[in-house]
């Protein structure tokens, strides 16, 4: 209201220069400016009281109405789970000082809002869809609102939980799998290194190649997503070496007599299988399949020769050539003596 003193009733008022602000207007009967400003901006205007008499006075009124709060952040970063997060929602205009509040939905697991400034901050610790929205509030109680959402996403984590151990000589490829994180996903050996002959392809986790030595090998194999994020697995064995016949040689069989040898072998994967692949066994004696056992009686004289080779259970092979010539027995060729006479020296030789 706009107050007046003195004069000769009744007093009425009017704005004799400038405007009102724009949503205000004047009772010209008592003073009183009344409504909703609708618009920010400086204002200046003159009011003029006239009493019954025409007597006047004025008075000029100024300032400037503040333009509300408002949010100027429309949008913000997605979160990357496990990584430090800082952002702030900005604002222009409002008088201050401004805070801030979450008022619908919430905010990702593990952020917080800075009341006083706007600062989303912290680490998400889960991921999935968010939905939120933060009012600024000014000293005027004029506020604003702005919606945030996103969703995000799971860190990339290594499925493949073991590898089959690789067989020294044969061709190998298994793959690294993975599950969530932003693609594209690369893979590296980070901690050790892999079996010698096997290459790791950055791209799909793939790895392949042939083992050409054997002994133990310990490695990690981490994958990392487009956001950075990581997951390691170690993996680890043993590559056995290949099987190997150990005998060189072999008694030569007596004919007519029992024999019983065996090929012996290291290394290899059990079971370790014995086979005879060329040239065959003197006559009368027989190979076992599963101890590498010749056993038997030679029931023929005469050379020979065979090879046996050794498999184990990765299907490597080593083999040995076994020769020799058995002895035919000894054979009386005198079918008869003369008779010896009697008081006569004797001499006859049994061939």
């Amino acid at each position: 209201t706009v107050a007046a003193t003195g004069g000769t009733a009744p007093v009425t008022f009017a704005v004799t220069t400038g405007a009102l602000p724009t949503g205000l207007s004047l009772n010209a009967s008592i003073g009183v400016i009344s409504g909703t400003a609708t618009a920010a901006g400086a204002y200046s205007f003159k009011i003029t009281a006239t009493d019954a008499n025409g007597l006047t006075d004025a008075k000029t009124y100024s300032g400037s109405i503040s333009a509300g709060v408002a949010i100027t952040t429309t949008s913000l970063p997605t979160p990357l789970l496990g990584q430090a997060y800082s952002h702030t929602v900005v604002t222009s205009g409002g008088t201050a000082p401004v805070t801030f509040a979450v008022t619908t939905g919430a905010l990702p697991t593990g952020l917080s809002l800075n009341a006083s400034n706007g600062v989303i901050s912290g680490k998400a610790t889960a991921a999935g869809a968010y939905n939120f929205a933060v009012t600024a509030a000014d000293a005027n109680g004029l506020t604003d609102a702005e919606t945030y959402s996103g969703t995000i996403s799971a860190g990339v984590v290594i499925t493949t939980a073991s590898l089959p151990t690789p067989v020294l000589g044969q061709d190998y490829s298994q793959t690294v799998s993975t599950t969530g994180g932003t693609a594209p996903v690369t893979f590296a050996v980070t901690t050790g290194a892999l079996p010698t002959g096997l290459t790791l392809n950055a791209s799909t986790g793939a790895i392949s190649g042939t083992a050409t030595a054997a002994g133990a090998y310990s490695f990690a194999v981490t994958a990392a997503d487009a956001d950075g994020l990581t997951d390691a697995e170690t993996y680890s064995g043993t590559i056995s070496a290949a099987v190997a016949i150990t005998t060189t040689s072999l008694p030569t069989p007596v004919l007519g007599q029992a024999y019983s040898q065996t090929v012996a072998t290291s290394d290899g994967t059990a079971p370790v299988t014995f086979a005879v692949n060329t040239g065959s066994l003197p006559t009368g004696l027989t190979l076992n399949a599963s101890t590498g056992v010749l056993s038997g009686t030679a029931t023929a004289a005469g050379a020979y020769s065979f090879a046996i080779t050794a498999t184990d259970a990765n299907s490597l092979t080593d083999a040995k050539t076994y020769s020799g010539t058995i002895s035919a027995g000894v054979v009386i060729t005198t079918t008869s003596l003369p008779a010896p006479v009697l008081g006569q020296a004797y001499s006859q030789t049994i061939a």
